[in-house]
């Protein structure tokens, strides 16, 4: 028997799973190069990887929902929705009202309501929106 790392099929018992994966060879050798810079394993990049894309994922899809559901309000009340344009999030100008009070200069990106840079913006009947 072997010390350190196990090796075989034996499934972890930790809070991980596991995960087999083909992929070119090219692509390996470009995120073993991008371990070895950060000073990280093949597994830990890979796990990064996979993580941020999920992420961007899901915010794609809550942005999609959001927006739905700001759309049908809006279309029942005239509420000024207004956008960062540094982010793409719109939410309505009560909601940014509060971010603002709740949050020290630093966070916001200055000392006034204005310095965050927000647009009003209005649908535009794609499922985006538009500058007002």
């Amino acid at each position: 028997m072997t010390k350190g790392r196990k090796t075989g099929g034996t499934p972890s018992t930790g809070r991980t799973g596991s995960l087999t994966i083909r992929i070119q060879p090219e692509l390996k050798e470009a995120l073993a190069e991008i371990a070895k810079k950060q000073g990280r394993t093949l597994s830990e990049v890979c796990v990064l990887a996979l993580r941020d894309f999920a992420i961007e994922e899901e915010a794609k899809e809550n942005l999609y929902t959001a927006r739905e559901d700001t759309m049908s309000q809006n279309s029942e009340a005239k509420t000024v929705m207004l956008m960062n344009p540094a982010t793409g999030s719109v939410a309505p100008k009560e909601e940014w009202e509060e971010d603002f009070r709740s949050m020290t200069p630093e966070e916001w990106g200055g000392d006034t309501f204005e310095s965050a840079g927000l647009i009003e913006v209005v649908p535009d009947g794609t499922g985006w929106w538009k500058e007002v």
